[in-house]
């Protein structure tokens, strides 16, 4: 039998439901790997005074691919970028960033088969 809720409760369950529902129909491709676009991270690049960048695994149409994982290609560069979180020393090592779905470094690590350019708030990508 189910347990009684109060509206509050049931308010508060209804929007984790929702906030659910948006991220699992947000538009993360199926296809497959196509490279690996970076853009300016102005949040980290303002605030220590250092170019950061954002690295992204994208497909063929630049559209965000869900996961590298079970792609050769993209787990071969994956393993790329790891060699840089884990071997630079000290600041500008590579961390993934949650909130943006997308690696984040210091533009002078930055790995040169990344293609640079810019995002805009709609999240269309142009390369430079």
């Amino acid at each position: 039998m189910p347990k009684k809720m109060t509206l509050k409760q049931q308010k508060a369950e209804l929007a984790r439901l929702e906030a659910f529902i948006k991220k699992s129909e947000s538009p993360k491709s199926k296809g497959s790997f196509g490279r690996v676009i970076g853009y300016r991270n102005d949040k980290n690049s303002d605030e220590y005074g250092t170019e950061y960048v954002f690295m992204e695994f994208v497909d063929s149409n630049d559209m965000p691919l869900g996961s590298p994982r079970g792609n050769p290609e993209a787990e071969a560069v994956l393993k790329e970028i790891k060699k840089i979180r884990f071997g630079a020393s000290g600041r500008g090592k590579a961390r993934f960033s949650k909130s943006e779905g997308a690696w984040s470094i210091q533009s002078e690590h930055v790995p040169s088969f990344v293609v640079m350019g810019t995002k805009n708030k709609a999240g269309t990508f142009k390369a430079s």
